[in-house]
This record gives structure tokens, C-alpha cells and sequence, in this order.
């Protein structure tokens, strides 16, 4: 009982370490250490719904494969939703920067 407790803890402690290491990365002016985390969580994503795809289809119908391809789409993804909205939150800052920078120029 402890262990798995311990475990789960520890689990949710590094993807906590996660989102605070995507807040700080896409603080950073440069955009693409931002997109890392995102970009890695969805193929990750990807790479599982194909894994359990492929265990299924020995013995299992087309419907089922596709739901539980569906299913490991949408669970996997959260993570990938999270980091994305970390991103663009915090990028919103850069591109009205930008903006601004465009309206001086036109103004001169």
C-alpha cells in the first residue's frame, strides 16, 4: 500500500516538475524550447494509441480498436492540451511585444 502511494506521489510530482519546467521554457524569448515538452507529450500520445492499437487487433473487432485508439488519443493528450496552454499563455506577452514593435514602425 505505501509503495503504490509512494509511487503515485513521486508520479505527480514530476509532472507538477513538468509544467513548471514548461512555464519557465516558454518564458524564454527564443519560442522553441517551449514547444519541447508539448511536441514530445502528443507523439508520445501517439506512439501509445498505436501500441495498444497493435495489441488489439489479434483478437478484437474493428469497433473495439478504434474506441480504445480513441480512448488512448484523448487520455494521453491532456497533458499535451496542458503544456500547449502553458505555452500560449505565456507567449502572449511576445507576441504583443511584436505587435507593438510592427505599430512603431508603421508610425514612422
Amino acid at each position: 500500500m505505501y509503495k503504490v502511494t509512494t509511487f503515485l506521489i513521486m508520479l505527480a510530482l514530476v509532472f507538477i516538475a513538468t509544467l513548471v519546467l514548461e512555464y519557465v521554457l516558454a518564458g524564454i524569448q527564443n519560442p522553441w524550447p517551449g514547444r519541447v515538452l508539448p511536441i514530445l507529450s502528443g507523439v508520445l500520445a501517439a506512439a501509445y494509441a498505436l501500441l495498444m492499437a497493435l495489441n488489439l487487433t489479434a483478437g478484437a473487432g474493428a469497433l473495439q480498436v478504434v474506441l480504445v485508439l480513441l480512448l488512448c488519443l484523448a487520455v494521453g493528450n491532456i497533458p499535451t492540451a496542458l503544456y500547449t496552454a502553458i505555452y500560449l499563455a505565456r507567449r502572449g506577452k511576445y507576441r504583443r511585444r511584436a505587435q507593438m514593435k510592427k505599430m512603431d514602425i508603421q508610425d514612422l
